[in-house]
């Protein structure tokens, strides 16, 4: 007999009865319901942007990448962010771009815990990362407007990961066969002065596979203010507490998705051969994007 969410769940088009079965079990009284507005399975042809921008526009890009919008496309029914070597290199504030990688951004940002969101990707094969992550859509004061200490805004790296090749720099291997998530408390003084980031992430865990071998499902469990959990393929992997020196309940804001490739400082970049070579190695592609909240069991 079918439970209850499993029905609730079949209304959507391209219902999957085995990521259904295998939602983080709901807690006693409630039951996962659907959000359309930060799902997607790229049915394309083109990408469908009453729900996502293909850029972000408050940042362009860890120099020397830069989010190049044209690089955004769907094929075979796949998101396909494409790095390029720029030809033309892009000026931009007084910085040179060479490569070309992208982003795209859910169009909201309203996304508030108890949630599950979760993505099927498979890497590049190229020096550049491949990700998956929240982040809030605007900043906050604290305590209040009117006695700011500080403003903040939150992020959570579900994965960062780098496919390879191995031979290119010692730091991805442990990129592309480890799970490496990362949550930030960002903040701000509000009499001026630059950012700070108040991290914490778990220690590394073997995946078991290279990233860019194949897709596998990256998903987070938004529990509450304090707390998230990760998952891979559906499995348990782990748990972040989300640090709080500074306040409680601090990711009480409400955040957008990001799937984004993008140049590391630590990471040597590629090659104009690497990525002119074999321009397919050089791209991320993600079969979907499906995201859950938590509602009263009918």
């Amino acid at each position: 007999m079918e439970d209850t969410q499993e029905l609730s769940l079949k209304s959507y088009p391209y219902y999957d009865s085995y990521a259904v079965k295998n939602l983080p079990a709901p807690p006693t009284g409630k039951t996962w319901e659907f959000v359309p507005a930060y799902s997607d399975e790229f049915h394309g042809p083109n990408l469908n942007e009453s729900k996502w921008i293909p850029k972000i526009a408050t940042w362009k890009g860890r120099v020397p990448g830069f989010f190049v919008s044209d690089n955004v496309s769907i094929v075979d029914d796949k998101l396909v962010l494409s790095n390029t070597w720029l030809d033309t290199p892009i000026w931009d504030n007084g910085n040179k771009y060479t490569i070309g990688c992208a982003a795209v951004m859910s169009k909201n940002s309203e996304l508030i815990y108890p949630c599950y969101t979760e993505v099927s990707m498979k890497a590049s094969d190229v020096p550049l990362s491949s990700t998956f992550w929240l982040m809030a859509g605007s900043s906050k004061k604290y305590p209040n407007d009117y006695n700011c200490q500080y403003s903040y805004t939150t992020e959570i790296d579900v994965i960062e990961t780098v496919g390879g090749p191995y031979s290119w720099d010692s730091d991805i291997k442990s990129f592309a066969t480890q799970m490496k998530s990362n949550t930030h408390f960002r903040t701000r003084p509000c009499n001026g002065g630059s950012e700070t980031f108040h991290s914490i992430h778990p220690n590394a865990k073997n995946l078991g596979f290279t990233t860019q071998s194949g897709y596998h499902t990256y998903g987070i469990y938004w529990i509450n203010a304090e707390k998230c959990n990760i998952y891979v393929d559906h499995k348990y992997f782990y748990s972040i507490n989300f640090y709080k020196d500074l306040k409680n309940n601090p990711f009480d804001l409400t955040m957008g998705l990001r799937m984004v490739t993008e140049t590391y400082d630590w990471l040597k970049h590629p090659s104009k051969d690497m990525l002119k070579n074999n321009p397919e190695n050089a791209k991320t592609h993600y079969d979907f994007v499906r995201t859950y909240k938590l509602v009263n069991s009918k």
